[in-house]
């Protein structure tokens, strides 16, 4: 009687509790022995304290896993942070090994540290600091020798115009899309259409 022959690892996607996908990523790693990847992203955004910096994932609720899927999976799906698998009915798509050797590629340890946004005459920005803190303005002037701006705002009921230090405004984007390359408002997830998901049987299926 012959051997069994042995699955061959692959890339495929998993969801995750939503800011767990760093956690469960270590869990895979520990428990399961499997290669993974779950890039992050740093960025700033203001809150209440102004300008913090934050580090959460690249794409909310999702995660890469490299292993022999039919032995694995569900081991991996009783993991703490794990809540399912990225499927098309009964199908499981695998991802392409390019696609996570591109992306790791310009991700250093898997992390990407976004640059804060450039200010520039007609940019909109909130004041993070002083008396008009919080309050939404349009850049107007750029004063680069003094580390100044000027900006139009709404305050009392009237359109006022005034200088605040550069270092007090932030300009608000999604760091995620901008790294991604697709417009703002587009949802930042690593789905696998019907088409690719059909493309990518096809090629294994001939191999």
């Amino acid at each position: 009687m012959g051997d069994e022959e042995t699955e061959a690892a692959r890339w495929f996607c998993l969801r995750s509790t939503v800011k767990k996908e760093h956690q469960a990523a270590g869990q895979i790693r520990a428990r399961v022995g499997a290669e993974v990847f779950a890039p992050r992203i740093r960025y700033t955004k203001t809150t209440r304290r102004g300008k913090v910096r934050f580090t959460e994932a690249l794409f909310p609720g999702y995660l890469f896993c490299c292993c022999p899927l039919s032995e694995n999976l569900r081991h991996l799906l009783s993991l703490p942070g794990v809540t399912g698998v990225v499927r098309y009915g009964s199908d499981i798509p695998s991802v392409p090994a390019g696609l996570i050797a591109n992306l790791r590629s310009r991700l250093p340890e898997e992390l990407y540290d976004h640059p804060d946004p450039v200010i520039e005459v007609g940019s909109e920005v909130r004041i993070t600091e002083g008396p008009f803190r919080n309050v939404d303005a349009i850049v107007t002037q750029v004063v680069s020798s003094r580390q100044r701006i000027r900006v139009l705002l709404e305050f009392l009921g009237r359109t006022t115009e005034v200088e605040v230090p550069l270092a007090s405004v932030h300009r608000e984007e999604d760091p995620s899309a901008k790294f991604l390359g697709v417009e703002p408002g587009e949802p930042v997830e690593p789905a696998v259409s019907e088409e690719d998901a059909r493309s990518m049987r096809n090629r294994s299926g001939s191999g």
